[in-house]
């Protein structure tokens, strides 16, 4: 597993929606995923793809929730890192009432 390191300009352009640029190159976006919101805040995972090598990485950032019934998101707490991951299928049992 490989890890890049980001810069804090790289981060706020991922977060702003705009273009991924790492040591000159523009890298492809993928995919986004909201995952878990607690009390704390909300993560939002984002895949990208490096032209150059054709590795997915993916890019955690992390919204610190303010405020209690009138809440709003800051995202000042970011690890940085771009995480190389492969894209697997998985599948999902479940059990359900027959109607």
């Amino acid at each position: 597993m490989m890890k890049i390191q980001l810069t804090e300009s790289q981060m706020s352009n991922i977060d702003d929606g705009n273009k991924l640029v790492v040591d000159d190159e523009l890298w492809e976006f993928i995919d986004e995923q909201e995952t878990d919101m607690d009390d704390n805040g909300k993560y939002k995972d984002v895949i990208y793809k490096q032209p150059s090598t054709g590795k997915f990485y993916r890019i955690t950032l992390f919204y610190c929730r303010y405020g209690y019934e009138d809440y709003g998101f800051e995202n000042y707490m970011q690890c940085n890192e771009a995480i190389e991951v492969e894209r697997k299928e998985v599948v999902h049992i479940e059990w359900c009432t027959v109607k």
